[in-house]
């Protein structure tokens, strides 16, 4: 099939028959994988098993999570947690340090910014996969 990949009738926002509806939602359960192992991974801090559970919970309104999301979502959540306990840090120490050189002391930018910067990425990364994935499908991945 040519053209973009359509989406789950859950989310789908255009205007389909009662009949399309039915005959696409019998196609879906045939396609659908469980979601019965979508539970956060023993090795998530207890902040980011939060997260998990709030996303298992949301995303469950409109079932777009199933087992396969498991390691990506985990990962995620990881990163989610690890990006606020930098932020909490960062605010507590300022954005600059010093470092103490020959010359005296200099004034640098706190290395945390750049820990911080790459948890921002991977966020993104992921959140942008299941963007185009779920809601944006005529995106390329």
């Amino acid at each position: 099939m040519a053209g973009r990949p359509r989406k789950v009738v859950s989310i789908s926002k255009g205007k389909i028959g009662k009949e399309k509806i039915k005959a696409r939602r019998e196609q879906e359960k045939k396609l659908k994988i469980d979601r019965d192992n979508l539970i956060a991974p023993s090795w998530l801090s207890k902040a980011a098993k939060e997260e998990f559970e709030r996303i298992v919970f949301e995303a469950g309104k409109v079932n777009i999570l199933d087992n396969l999301d498991l390691g990506i979502l985990a990962i995620y959540c990881n990163s989610y947690d690890s990006y606020v306990n930098v932020s909490k840090k960062l605010q507590k120490e300022g954005p600059v340090c010093y470092k103490e050189t020959a010359n005296g002391e200099i004034e640098i930018i706190n290395p945390l910014i750049n820990v911080q910067e790459k948890y921002v990425k991977q966020i993104k990364a992921i959140v942008l996969f299941y963007y185009c994935f779920y809601y944006k499908p005529s995106i390329t991945r």
